[in-house]
């Protein structure tokens, strides 16, 4: 097939939905060789769903890299803060406002470290049992007694992890700990 041979040489006559014969004032050739033959290169169409979708799993595998950067960053700006705050602090009031600010975000921070071990401790309740058998998410989130909806997440962020693999039997999917691959 030749590129671009959806170029085609319209008929003399041409005729509109009315019936009436209009001239022809196409002025396309059918020879296109001298096109193909200055691209000489085969002309590929990706998806535009799929391109937008390899971009959008290459910015999450960017931001994953930058995400400890921008923590420690943040981690950093606060401490500044913080030390700013108790320098600027001239009386015994401003100085205890500045302790409660301090102490908020302390709460929000235990708060965040609390959820991301209960993610830790599910997390690792999920693969000891993938160890036994592949599971499907649904046996996890009975056999650990939490929600299905909370199983497939944590399934999936094991999953992206390449922590396990995912297989079909049938319509349903199973969950198990991927073989180590064999060294040379």
């Amino acid at each position: 097939m030749k590129l671009f041979s959806f170029f085609k040489k319209k008929p003399k006559n041409v005729s509109d939905m009315s019936g009436d014969t209009l001239p022809d004032t196409s002025d396309v050739s059918d020879d296109t060789s001298d096109i193909s033959e200055v691209t000489n290169v085969p002309v590929s169409r990706e998806d535009p769903l799929f391109t937008i979708s390899r971009q959008l799993t290459q910015v999450q595998y960017e931001l994953k890299d930058i995400k400890p950067l921008i923590e420690s960053s943040t981690q950093s700006l606060r401490e500044d803060h913080y030390r700013l705050l108790e320098e600027q602090a001239k009386t015994v009031e401003e100085y205890k406002k500045h302790l409660n600010y301090k102490k908020e975000n302390l709460k929000q921070a235990k708060q965040r470290v609390e959820t991301e071990l209960k993610h830790i401790d599910v997390d690792s309740k999920i693969l000891d049992h993938l160890s036994i058998a592949p599971k499907r998410t649904v046996e996890i989130s009975e056999e650990l007694k939490i929600s299905r909806g909370y199983a497939a997440e944590r399934v999936k962020a094991l999953l992206e992890a390449g922590q396990i693999d995912r297989f079909k039997q049938g319509k349903k999917a199973y969950y198990k700990i991927p073989k180590p691959e064999a060294s040379n």
